[in-house]
């Protein structure tokens, strides 16, 4: 069979069929990636574009994180020259003015790990804007915006080397914006990850939670723990902060918050002095609020969404994979494109794709048994013994056609061989 692709392939300017498919968050609109020929177009587009440019895409930020992450550890320190004041200040190590940073042959060799990491920042930043550019800043923000946390973290992660790149010439304190960097820079590697069948679908729940049960705990926590923290600090305000330092000041308090919150550290306790009488109560209503309530419930949430995504992960990895194969079909020029290979025919400037169907039906075969084309079914019937004869009965009772003195109607019997045979080999 061939298709007509006209307005169907992603091959002229105007938004095409796949476009609107893949952008879409409807199942309904994800379901035509089965069917012909949108099902055939973008296996050939995802074999021949889509899986080995995401594979070396996918080599290549690797590579470029181990040369960024190399910078970051290797970053210019030198010994502290200042007395330690208090006995909380453990800092041993201070970073190096500008002007020494770059002086021995391994410095020079970080520079060019350094100058790597800033070009690598500008062409992802670059990329995303001329992607927000092409689609309009309202969609990026109502569709890509939330439904493609990978563009928001491309965009952080290429604005904190920039701020790193600025704090290194100003000679400012870089450890914190390198250190989210950092986070952010591996973290989008799972961007990748849609290029493989076993690892994509596991990253798509993993956003598909991320955006809504998450975000809607954080939001939750967020009250939980600014409330809990400011009546701890209130309640611990008047007493010594050497017994109870995990709650003065209020920025400590409210880290202990959300480490108590997050179980990851217990409730502080000093039994050899008393402490404040509101700080039972209200630890104990902390207690149930957080770990009973709250936690459960985000574990019931994610739960239910997991469920309901692993029911249709293959279908969304389908649409993950077209829209990424799309998307950087965009990029290369038009006689680079899948149009130009020889799977595609141009018959009156307008571009078919042959599609080879393997479905046969056999008309005769439902005239021998005397049925109607309308009792045909496009689906595969299973085998009904009770109602089914045996094609060898049919071929023994044409035998039985022998007459008397021993002469054969050979006509009825080539006819009903040439039925068996036809129906033994449509059921094969």
């Amino acid at each position: 069979m061939m298709y007509d692709m006209s307005e169907i392939d992603s091959w002229e300017d105007q938004p095409s069929v796949l476009e609107i498919i893949v952008s879409s968050n409807k199942s309904q609109a994800h379901k035509i990636l089965n069917i012909s020929p949108v099902k055939e177009l973008l296996e050939k587009k995802w074999n021949s574009i889509g899986r080995p440019y995401t594979w070396f895409l996918a080599s290549v930020y690797v590579l470029y994180m181990i040369c960024f992450s190399l910078c970051c550890a290797n970053r210019p320190l030198m010994p502290r020259e200042e007395n330690i004041t208090h006995l909380r200040d453990i800092t041993l190590y201070v970073k190096k003015p500008l002007k020494e940073s770059y002086l021995t042959y391994s410095d020079h060799l970080r520079l060019v790990g350094e100058v790597i990491s800033v070009i690598g920042a500008l062409i992802l930043l670059l990329s995303e804007l001329i992607d927000i550019s092409r689609n309009g800043l309202k969609y990026f923000i109502s569709h890509t915006f939330w439904r493609n946390q990978f563009s928001i973290i491309k965009i952080s992660y290429s604005c904190l080397i920039l701020v790193i790149l600025v704090l290194r010439l100003t000679d400012s304190e870089e450890i914190y914006p390198m250190a989210v960097a950092l986070v952010l820079g591996w973290c989008y590697t799972m961007y990748f990850a849609h290029g493989f069948q076993m690892l994509g679908p596991l990253t798509i729940i993993i956003r598909k939670m991320a955006a809504s049960d998450l975000l809607k705990f954080c939001w939750l926590m967020a009250v939980v723990v600014c409330g809990y923290s400011l009546a701890l600090y209130v309640s611990f305000q008047t007493v010594d902060p050497q017994a109870f330092g995990a709650f003065f000041p209020y920025t400590m308090s409210l880290i202990s918050t959300y480490w108590l919150f997050s179980n990851i550290l217990n409730a502080p306790a000093n039994y050899t002095i008393d402490s404040p009488v509101m700080y039972s109560p209200i630890y104990g209503s902390f207690c149930v609020l957080a770990f009973l309530l709250m936690f459960n419930l985000l574990i019931a949430m994610m739960g239910d969404t997991q469920g309901a995504m692993t029911k249709r992960k293959e279908e969304l990895w389908k649409a993950e994979i077209s829209g990424a194969t799309v998307k950087m079909e965009q990029i290369f020029p038009k006689c680079l494109r899948f149009g130009s290979k020889s799977n595609e025919q141009d018959l009156e400037e307008r571009r078919y794709i042959c599609v080879e169907e393997r479905k046969w039906h056999s008309y005769h075969l439902y005239e021998v048994r005397g049925l109607s084309s309308d009792d045909e079914s496009d689906e595969d019937m299973p085998p009904q013994k009770s109602q089914e004869r045996n094609p060898g009965l049919d071929s023994q009772e044409a035998i039985r056609t022998v007459t008397v003195d021993g002469t054969e109607d050979r006509a009825k019997v080539d006819q009903n061989d040439n039925a068996v045979w036809q129906e033994e080999i449509y059921e094969l």
